[in-house]
């Protein structure tokens, strides 16, 4: 799915001073939600070059757009993993080997390097860094302490030494930064680092709305066992056939191998489940503002970028503590109910709150959720991004 463009205005360009270095991001590929925060880092840069290992990932339906970005494709080979985590759920990933890094690297020839993920195209940058050039290395993870629960001693060896070669260090949340200072990151030159939710579709949706005898519950995302979607919806049958005289709606919008089973679920009458598939992004915007409450039961991620636009559209967050976005962001009773969805009990108090909650509190916390994250712009991800790099270029010097 495409993301509109981002209009910044002439002040707002001509007030921005270019840092007079050129970068290089190494990375899988450009996802729709962090375009324009890398846009906005390259008007902040003299040059930036990203440098993707694919130009998207088999399991993605997201359109390839890399906007006015200057991309280059590294000659990688692909592997499919699986991994599975203590709470039970199975993952699988892809693992990119980026084997001309450290040649491209050479012709480049950058003042800093970003690399993206703990894995090969990280390993492959500190080599560069210790045995071609020296040169600031920024070290980005998109995780937090509970994803990494399971993995393996040679990983942790890995990330250990990845941590011990580079300048400045970044994660997508404060889990992320804690699990970066165990590995030994410097917490003075960590940086967090905010998912952007892109201004101008979300934050125009009313937060005045009308209300019925209907509570609207929506989810947006991948139907896989990672998203601990169906325990959820098995919940919520439970808890409707416990209440008859309350009337729910559950619309799902995504797509998944789980699909199929959310749709052929028996419900009783006062629960309607509507699976409508794969949706274009203002479709989406169209059910966050059809909506009450918004579903996020994941077992593990990272972040959970659906958890930002679902707050600024003004939707309560009915979702797992496992997504550092509800563990960050939603506050009991303010912005949301947070759950644990391996623990069946408290998502089933969750949910009977949630559906009890009375229309002007829920009202409120519509606000509340929108306040909550209307300034985490690409604007503000891409001036986290250059305090990351100043810190780098500020170590490499000391040690110079």
């Amino acid at each position: 799915m495409l993301t509109p463009a981002l209009e910044s205005s002439p002040e707002v360009m001509t007030q921005l001073e270019k840092l007079p270095v050129h970068a290089v991001m190494l990375t899988n590929f450009v996802a729709p939600h962090k375009l324009h925060m890398y846009m906005e880092l390259a008007k902040r840069l003299d040059k930036f070059t990203m440098l993707l290992s694919t130009p998207m990932e088999p399991n993605r339906r997201w359109a390839t757009d890399w906007g006015n970005l200057d991309v280059r494709m590294l000659r990688t080979s692909t592997f499919r993993a699986r991994y599975r985590h203590p709470v039970g759920f199975a993952d699988p990933y892809y693992v990119h080997i980026p084997w001309n890094t450290i040649g491209v690297l050479k012709e480049l020839r950058p003042d800093v390097i970003l690399a993206i993920e703990l894995g090969a195209r990280s390993a492959l940058s500190v080599l560069y860094k210790k045995f071609v050039k020296s040169t600031p290395l920024v070290l980005y993870g998109g995780l937090s302490e509970h994803t990494e629960k399971g993995r393996g001693f040679v990983r942790r060896g890995l990330r250990r030494w990845l941590v011990k070669n580079a300048d400045s260090f970044a994660a997508n949340g404060e889990s992320g930064c804690r699990y970066l200072q165990r590995m030994g990151a410097c917490p003075e030159r960590t940086q967090r680092i905010h998912y952007p939710t892109l201004p101008g579709v979300f934050d125009k949706i009313p937060l005045d709305r009308n209300t019925d005898h209907v509570r609207r519950l929506l989810y947006v995302g991948r139907m896989i066992e990672r998203k601990g979607i169906l325990p959820f919806t098995e919940a919520l049958v439970r808890w409707a056939s416990r209440n008859p005289n309350q009337a729910v709606e559950f619309t799902l919008a995504g797509y998944g191998n789980q699909q199929e089973i959310l749709e052929s679920l028996p419900c009783p009458d006062n629960l309607t489940i509507k699976v409508l598939g794969e949706c274009k992004y203002d479709r989406i915007a169209q059910c966050y503002a059809a909506s009450d409450v918004f579903v996020f039961p994941t077992l593990g991620d990272d972040w959970g970028m659906v958890v930002n636009e679902a707050m600024l559209a003004g939707l309560p967050v009915l979702g797992s503590t496992y997504s550092q976005a509800v563990d960050e962001m939603c506050v009991h009773g303010e912005t949301g109910w947070p759950f644990q969805t391996d623990d069946t009990a408290g998502m089933e108090r969750a949910i009977d709150e949630a559906l009890n909650t009375p229309p002007e509190k829920l009202r409120k916390m519509r606000f509340a959720a929108r306040a909550r994250v209307e300034g985490m712009t690409p604007q503000l991800a891409a001036e986290e991004w250059m305090n990351a790099i100043r810190l780098a270029l500020q170590h490499a010097e000391r040690k110079s």
